[in-house]
């Protein structure tokens, strides 16, 4: 199925973590399914169909969203060290 549309927006991007943040499988260690590499492939392909975008376009956002809180956390440990 072709994305319905093209470019992410603050509202998917918000959309993309609430999906996330839901799917404890995709995250949490403790979860007994986390070690199921398919059935976390399933739950990628669900929350890209439901933000219309493809999955390769969704592990694109996901990285780089990755990458931005990456820097934000590095950056308050630079501005705010701990004494």
């Amino acid at each position: 199925m072709p994305p319905k549309f093209d470019l992410w927006n603050d509202e998917l991007d918000l959309q993309l973590i609430e999906h996330i943040q839901a799917a404890r499988i995709l995250w949490d260690v403790k979860d007994p399914r986390y070690s199921h590499n398919h059935t976390k492939d399933d739950v990628w392909e669900e929350i890209a169909g439901k933000l219309g975008h493809n999955i390769t376009g969704v592990f694109s956002k996901k990285l780089s969203l990755y990458e931005i809180q990456y820097h934000l956390l590095t950056l308050t440990a630079y501005w705010n060290p701990r004494v």
